[in-house]
């Protein structure tokens, strides 16, 4: 037997028993809809048959916060070199029809299904995505910087880990947190210059925008709506 056969076998041997352990020691209790398991419509999250990725996506949504305990950890899933290995030692063995995610899907479908699961759930998580910014491993940092960045603009409970983020070493994080940060200030000039607007001021007041009167309650719902707005996507 060849030195690289020999590689592969002792590669796939090794994925399995890690695959193995992987499901001796999965969460119990995780929750269910539909007959089948967070994890289970998780993995069919950007499937390419709509009507099951559309499945996926209600399923998930009401799952909601009972799916946090068991997405927080998919978002901390961390490269590394030993994974890429065995991938790498599993895809020259087409025959065996193995397919094993990376930990940077894993992160991204965790995104996902975190969003799907709702407010409460996201409010839920933010401690730890928290904590995950400052994580080891710059993709873990860079989701949890991404998710910390979709909260309202009126929440500053992220606001300390967005501003240490535009210091992070990772180019990504930081332009992830710094692109935050400037649509967070537009949405703030906006919101204060709606606001500058009251109604029944003197005649004359503010006549740049129309004089009196003109902050009746579609400028009040406007600044409702701005405060409540996540960071912008350019």
């Amino acid at each position: 037997m060849s030195t690289r056969r020999r590689h592969i076998i002792l590669g796939i041997a090794v994925a399995m028993i890690l695959l193995g352990f992987a499901w001796v020691v999965r969460p119990s209790g995780e929750p269910t809809s539909d007959g089948r398991t967070l994890t289970q419509w998780m993995a069919k999250l950007g499937s390419a048959d709509g009507d099951e990725n559309a499945h996926a996506f209600a399923a998930i949504e009401r799952i909601g916060t009972n799916g946090v305990p068991f997405i927080l950890p998919r978002l901390g899933a961390r490269d590394s070199a030993l994974q890429f290995q065995l991938l790498a030692l599993v895809q020259r063995a087409p025959f065996l029809d193995l397919r094993f995610s990376t930990p940077s899907e894993r992160r991204q479908k965790a995104t996902v299904a975190l969003i799907l699961a709702g407010e409460e759930a996201m409010r839920k998580s933010m401690p730890d995505l928290i904590r995950l910014s400052r994580d080891k491993d710059s993709g873990v940092r860079l989701t949890a910087v991404e998710l910390l960045s979709t909260f309202p603009f009126n929440d500053s409970d992220p606001l300390p880990a967005l501003r240490a983020a535009q210091a992070d070493p990772d180019a990504r994080v930081r332009a992830t947190a710094q692109q935050t940060a400037g649509s967070r200030n537009a949405v703030g000039q906006e919101v204060q210059r709606l606001r500058d607007l009251r109604p029944n001021q003197p005649h004359g007041a503010n006549s740049r925008h129309g004089g009196p009167g003109q902050f009746d309650r579609v400028g009040m719902a406007a600044v409702a709506h701005a405060e409540r707005w996540p960071s912008l996507r350019t």
